[in-house]
């Protein structure tokens, strides 16, 4: 008995008119969620990231910002051919750079110099120079009366471009 005044309460027509409205307003409400989630994939980088890059990457056996880096190692070059301060700047920016490719490709630690001691010549053919590279560039960094002339600057450089074209991303 208790249980057919529940579905009769149910089935009253003014409860089902006001349960109408009430469906129509979830309705409304789903129908502007869904369509926000979508313009928010198509407006962010997100769904480019998950489906997209990876693909690219997966087909073609090279990294997606490949030519990003390369554009970024250009403007580090051209820095390089002015001496004194920007010749200095540019070994940083390509130190800075060797760190963050390293940090993608997943090497472990907190700076570079902690990324660089696991690595054999297996995995990076100038590994010995490039230490010493970075190891100027934290002379240079801790000591601002560290003299360095255009040569050797060009041939710090050089070490980094060698080690940028072992790991494939130049």
């Amino acid at each position: 008995m208790a249980l057919e005044t529940i579905i009769q309460f149910i089935l009253n027509p003014v409860l089902s008119g006001n349960l109408l409205i009430l469906k129509l307003v979830f309705i409304i409400l789903s129908l502007f969620f869904i369509l926000f989630i979508i313009f928010a994939l198509i407006k962010t980088d997100w769904l480019h990231q998950l489906m997209l890059w990876d693909w690219m990457e997966f087909l073609t056996y090279k990294y997606h910002g490949l030519s990003a880096v390369k554009k970024r190692w250009a403007k580090i070059r051209g820095k390089s051919r002015i001496s004194g301060a920007e010749a200095r700047l540019a070994i940083i920016e390509a130190d800075n750079l060797l760190n963050e490719i390293l940090i993608k490709m997943g090497f472990m630690g907190k700076v570079l110099k902690e990324r660089l001691e696991p690595m054999t010549p297996d995995i990076l053919e100038n590994i010995k120079q490039v230490k010493k590279a970075h190891q100027i560039r934290l002379s240079m960094v801790d000591d601002p009366d560290y003299h360095l002339d255009s040569a050797s600057a060009h041939k710090v450089l050089q070490v980094y471009e060698e080690a940028l074209e072992n790991l494939q991303v130049l």
